[in-house]
């Protein structure tokens, strides 16, 4: 399953309990440097459909993402040599897949520096690993892939994208054992 955008750009007006906020959510193209912030899985995890080292929990479900070990993106060959894709939370609860990303490279270092593992790690998080960082989109996806990124710089200190949010071509519903439709 598979969602497709196909707005130019549009605006979201986010209310809290005293705070008002607009996010400007923009289409992205081929060769357009971008923002992007979600949550980071391994495809191994994506393609099994369940977590590694959590074998009872959906890799796409609620709890998936959030509970997906950094020791598994860093010390498990099998995920830490796939690719790893950026999920995005859907309106059901469950993540969809909306970025994949060419190299891992950034990213390790990133996780590296703030999680925990048995393979060079010196910070602190546990699970749940984010990632904000810039990138140059290579390839707009397809049905079943999520759209390409070359990873140019990660934002450590900075859990987010402000006030521009890119909207991914296209999230992917689905992974390796588990099918679901999005209404």
């Amino acid at each position: 399953m598979l969602i497709n955008f196909t707005s130019r750009a549009f605006t979201c007006i986010t209310l809290g309990a005293s705070l008002i906020s607009a996010q400007t959510i923009k289409k992205v193209k081929v060769g357009q440097n971008i923002c992007v912030s979600g949550y980071v899985m391994d495809r191994y995890c994506i393609d099994r459909g369940t977590l590694f080292d959590n074998p009872g929990i959906d890799t796409l479900g609620p709890q998936g993402p959030i509970v997906h070990s950094v020791h598994c993106l860093i010390d498990v060959p099998k995920c830490v040599s796939s690719p790893f894709e950026i999920l995005l939370l859907q309106g059901d609860g469950r993540y969809g897949r909306a970025w994949r990303v060419e190299s891992n490279d950034k990213l390790i270092a990133d996780a590296k520096d703030r999680g925990i593992c048995t393979n060079g790690c010196t910070g602190d998080i546990a699970t749940g690993l984010t990632a904000t960082f810039q990138a140059e989109v290579l390839d707009l996806g397809s049905s079943k892939t999520p759209a390409l990124l070359k990873v140019t710089r990660v934002n450590s200190n900075n859990p987010g994208c402000g006030e521009t949010t890119y909207q991914p071509p296209n999230i992917i519903l689905t992974s390796g054992t588990t099918t679901r439709k999005h209404i």
